[in-house]
């Protein structure tokens, strides 16, 4: 084929031309209007993103002694099921207590996960305290476990948490002894070391709690107040007196159940300030001494 005939079979006509450019300039158009169009829609999904966790329900979860109260509103049993499987799964079947009502409405996407990350991360980390979802609101308070670093446990819970909600983070640190404190409270209240009248022999109900508290106290290096108290029933004197056999009878049974000796500090306290909760006054108690 000649260098003519060439170069007639590859000339664009006008009409040609126009539909290419035209083509060219819708797309162009079409990429341009694409670049402009999208911070508009993602605007959008961000305000109602942000609208949606405004609007969700209002949800505590409560700690305290190694079990866990959920309590609020759940959009959906499904949600709840989930929800209750992992406190369940941290705190254990018999530690949880549901106290969750159904409330049917839009929550955001990463709501429950959100709840269900901050129930895994936090929930044993605190002793005695809540996280409290309300809204963009989520605040968690109370006492931190023993050895729980506060910092850190802040920058974990922030990372889950979605950046539509604010984090209030209301925490103490633990004590050295805390989580021997709240056990103590737990296992020995003062209703369980109750006294005959005029008597410091250990019931069987005081050597069961006894029981429960002395493998504890042979893990810990914690010094520990045995405190004894007596009713008003006799002479200051004679209460004092009670109270301190009492307080020694304690003292005594758990070192033989491998207590170290040094670790308790028995003490009569005399006529009891005010009966306890159980109406008794002739108890015993035991106390972490902090200052040791």
């Amino acid at each position: 084929m000649s260098a003519q005939a060439s170069a007639r079979t590859t000339t664009l006509t006008p009409a040609a031309i126009f539909w290419w450019g035209a083509g060219a300039f819708v797309f162009l158009c079409a990429l341009c209007l694409q670049q402009h169009l999208r911070p508009l829609f993602e605007r959008k999904l961000i305000v109602e993103q942000a609208q949606r966790w405004r609007d969700a329900p209002k949800l505590v979860m409560s700690f305290a002694f190694g079990s866990a109260r959920l309590a609020g509103s759940i959009p959906s049993q499904a949600a709840r099921e989930r929800l209750l499987a992992r406190a369940r799964e941290v705190f254990g079947t018999t530690q949880v207590v549901d106290a969750l009502r159904l409330d049917e409405r839009t929550v955001p996407d990463d709501w429950l996960d959100s709840v269900v990350s901050l129930l895994w991360l936090a929930g044993k980390k605190i002793d005695n305290g809540k996280i409290e979802l309300d809204g963009t609101r989520i605040r968690i308070s109370g006492t931190l476990a023993e050895g729980v670093g506060k910092d850190s446990l802040i920058d974990n819970v922030q990372a889950v948490i979605s950046e539509y909600a604010t984090l209030d983070a209301q925490l103490e640190t633990a004590s050295k002894h805390a989580r021997l404190s709240a056990a103590l409270v737990r296992i020995a209240l003062p209703g369980a070391l109750r006294f005959a009248p005029q008597s410091a022999v250990l019931s069987p109900a005081a050597k069961q709690a006894l029981n429960r508290v002395a493998p504890l106290l042979r893990k810990s290096t914690a010094h520990i107040d045995v405190i004894g108290y007596a009713d008003a029933v006799g002479s200051p004197g004679m209460s004092l007196r009670l109270s301190a056999l009492r307080a020694q009878a304690v003292r005594d049974y758990l070192i033989e159940r491998g207590v170290p000796a040094q670790q308790l500090r028995p003490r009569g306290a005399g006529e009891a300030p005010a009966a306890n909760s159980t109406g008794s006054s002739r108890r015993a108690e035991l106390r972490v001494r902090e200052t040791q």
